[in-house]
């Protein structure tokens, strides 16, 4: 087996970002590709944030099925069985020789007790409308906190989408510098031939194409930084990314608009303003332990007795 070069790898990885600016930048307009929609709805239905979210949004959702519970009937059923031996030494008196007289008792048997339970609270100080609100409370900041995770994740997917377009737009900006300093290189040279520069012209020239070779490797590693990003968003390499339409219509008017909009209905601060309210209905919780409660209650008591005994006295 033959080993494989240590600069295989990056020759690789060139010839994959050459590929992506390639397809493009190069593409026709009528050949498919990812759109930005089609990736973010990738980014959407596998992030790892979102769905973490979403779990946190089903646990807060069972708050207020607890919350409820303490405000519901209560029964309970109980019973008791199985064999019994009892004995019973009890004082009976003195004898003619003044000694105390004792008389015992055995029964033995099979008792069996059932009981059936009932109660319902009636007053609880408030406790059930302040756990009930304090949830409800918590289930909608953590929907808040989900749509913020969902914007923050689509955010990062739009920007990584359009990052690899930049800097694929920038690589083949600067590949078709470098043509034309080659060119100007070559035509300063056949002017140096002919005597009409000089040596620091033709360096110059030479100078400004390597610059531009410089600046094409730094483009190079943009670009596959960005693909890196991409990939780990979107969960996949770009490929013929489309270029995305302006969403300057969906803008708000002014900058007031886009602020006043913010307040309103920003998921952070929505998520905060019901946070307060969970912590106002804690203190309710809290007051509600020295308030008084009532509740009304009943209970069945069913008793079997199988017992049998004799007494005797000695």
């Amino acid at each position: 087996m033959c080993a494989r070069a240590p600069s295989d790898q990056p020759r690789r990885r060139h010839v994959l970002l050459a590929c992506i600016v390639c397809c493009i930048c190069y593409a026709p307009a009528q050949a498919r590709g990812d759109t930005i929609t089609g990736a973010l709805e990738k980014v959407y239905t596998t992030n790892p944030e979102i769905g973490e979210q979403r779990a946190n949004v089903r646990v807060h959702d069972e708050e207020i099925s607890k919350a409820y519970s303490n405000a519901r009937p209560k029964a309970s059923i109980s019973a008791t069985g199985g064999p019994q031996r009892t004995l019973i030494r009890a004082p009976a008196g003195i004898d003619q020789f003044s000694s105390r007289q004792y008389q015992s008792d055995k029964y033995s048997g099979k008792p069996l007790n059932a009981t059936f339970a009932f109660q319902l609270p009636v007053l609880d100080g408030g406790k059930t409308s302040a756990s009930l609100g304090q949830a409800e409370s918590g289930v909608l900041a953590s929907r808040a906190v989900l749509r913020d995770a969902e914007q923050q994740a689509l955010l990062k997917g739009a920007t990584a989408y359009m990052n690899v377009l930049r800097d694929a737009a920038v690589v083949r900006l600067k590949k078709n510098n470098i043509g034309v300093l080659r060119e100007q290189l070559r035509v300063t040279m056949d002017r140096f031939d002919f005597g009409e520069v000089t040596r620091t012209d033709v360096a110059q020239a030479e100078a400004a194409l390597a610059q531009s070779q410089a600046d094409l490797a730094a483009a190079f590693g943009a670009l596959e930084n960005s693909a890196s990003v991409y990939h780990q968003t979107v969960g996949e390499e770009p490929k013929l990314l489309q270029p995305a339409r302006s969403l300057e219509a969906l803008l708000p008017e002014s900058r007031d608009d886009a602020i006043a909009v913010a307040l309103a209905g920003h998921p952070s601060i929505v998520a905060a303003v019901h946070q307060i309210d969970a912590g106002e209905s804690a203190v309710k919780i809290a007051e509600s332990a020295i308030l008084p409660t009532a509740s009304v209650g009943a209970q069945v008591i069913q008793q079997f007795d199988s017992y049998f005994g004799y007494p005797k006295t000695r």
